[in-house]
């Protein structure tokens, strides 16, 4: 997943030895247990890195899905999974739908903003 510029300094200066221990750990396979939503057969997404995901036939680039509600600041290994491209944008989703509707919303509180220091 891009990398928000705004968020950019909050990620760790280790991240890509994350992405290489992930990647160790997974067997370069999406580790996603069901935490997308969707109900994998054999309790594990197939999707390996580089080949075709077995649902969609899009090149699967696995990425580092970290926990919802953990500040990136407080990332680590532990409570991150390597993600195919299917499963982190499942799983991100609401979380992004959210951060949409509350960016939405500030801009609309600003077009209303009335200056009462006069």
């Amino acid at each position: 997943m891009p990398i928000r510029p705004e968020n950019r300094a909050r990620y760790p200066k280790t991240w890509k030895q994350m992405v290489e221990r992930a990647r160790e750990r997974s067997g370069n396979r999406c580790e996603c247990d069901g935490k997308c939503g969707l109900d994998h057969e054999g309790g594990r997404c197939d999707a390996i890195n580089g080949e075709p995901h077995p649902q969609t036939g899009s090149k699967v680039v696995l990425t580092l899905a970290h926990e919802h509600g953990v500040p990136l600041e407080e990332t680590s290994i532990d409570r991150m999974f390597h993600a195919c491209q299917r499963c982190h944008n499942r799983y991100d989703a609401p979380m992004r739908r959210a951060g949409i509707r509350e960016r939405a919303f500030a801009g609309q509180a600003d077009m209303f903003a009335i200056d009462v220091s006069e």
